[in-house]
């Protein structure tokens, strides 16, 4: 299928022998053509923030936020199609709700949207439930209702804990039967990562813990990551908290080979006109590709053609993003 944009003037449209999909606009003699080499998509990751909402958090999720860079640079550059939602450890009208709406690549501005987001306040009470409420916002009836989209087909589940307690609320689960709910009503161990950002020993920072805690510290939460064995417990009282949640960028994200690379046969790429070969740039996003038989492309002038090279380096760019080639044309083909 040929799609066309007319800019000014068009002076001949492109067939290629593989129906790509090919956009030509044309400006006073400098053409472009955007090809849409239909890149191979990465694994989908659903993520869900649990976030302790009791008195004593605002200091610890101000400085999560604060420190977060680089887990979004992660989201961001990655070949990932995730999305992110936040729920607390205390909502008294809907536990598990989603707070605010989920975000993704697409969401305008997602990075300052998952932030405020994050930032759930401290009005929730001081006996936290970290377990019930997650697998509330996993399971019926919010999935299907005020959560749902919350969990994707065949995607990898990621939950992190931020809390300065642990699973104290009588009403809440013990993690055994937590990791076997899990398993068994939303997914497979093996597509869970469970992380979380803890006070492991409140004997050892200067960091005022929860009144609930003991010496141990978040023991409950603790035995789930054991049990789920995909993901680690950080301190959250450790002066290099920074360099935590960095660490979190890794184990947060699926382990996955994953081959980054058009789907498309772009071996015959026709262009329009007379081209000025000299003039020819390959552009992917933010990416130039080398004048190259095997890493970068090629062009015969015989047939009019650009091929692009079985090699390439791939760099990751956001979905949609098309392989732009640029050149002039001759003066004696420009009408």
């Amino acid at each position: 299928m040929h799609k066309f944009f007319l800019c000014w003037l068009i002076i001949g449209h492109s067939l290629t022998a593989n129906a790509l999909d090919v956009i030509n606009t044309q400006v006073n003699g400098k053409v472009t053509i955007h090809v849409d080499g239909k890149f191979t998509e990465g694994p989908k990751l659903d993520i869900l923030f649990v976030v302790d909402n009791s008195g004593s958090m605002s200091n610890h999720q101000q400085s999560f936020i604060y420190n977060m860079a680089e887990v979004i640079n992660k989201l961001e550059n990655l070949p990932l199609d995730f999305q992110a939602g936040v729920i607390t450890t205390d909502n008294k009208q809907t536990p598990g709700k989603i707070i605010g709406s989920l975000v993704n690549k697409s969401t305008p501005h997602w990075q300052n949207k998952l932030k405020q987001n994050l930032l759930v306040g401290t009005n929730g009470d001081y006996m936290e439930n970290f377990f019930k409420v997650t697998l509330d916002a996993l399971t019926s009836p919010l999935i299907d209702t005020d959560n749902k989209g919350v969990l994707r087909p065949d995607s990898y589940l990621s939950i992190v804990f931020i809390s300065d307690g642990d699973a104290t609320s009588a009403e809440d689960l013990i993690p055994l039967e937590f990791v076997y709910r899990l398993n068994s009503e939303v997914r497979p161990l093996g597509k869970i990562l469970l992380n979380a950002f803890v006070i492991k020993n409140v004997n050892r920072y200067n960091c005022a813990p929860d009144d609930s805690l003991e010496g141990i510290g978040a023991a409950k939460i603790l035995e789930a990551i054991r049990l789920v064995n995909q993901g680690r417990a950080y301190e959250l009282c450790d002066d290099n908290i920074k360099s935590n949640i960095d660490s979190l960028s890794e184990t947060m994200i699926p382990n996955v080979s994953f081959d980054y690379k058009p789907t498309e046969n772009l071996e015959n790429i026709t262009l329009i006109g007379t081209v000025d070969s000299d003039t020819i740039e390959v552009t992917f996003g933010n990416q130039n590709l080398p004048n190259d038989n095997d890493k970068g492309w090629t062009f015969d002038a015989n047939t009019n053609q650009i091929r692009i090279g079985r090699n390439v380096d791939w760099q990751y760019q956001p979905a949609g993003t098309t392989i732009d080639i640029h050149y002039k044309l001759q003066e004696d083909s420009i009408q």
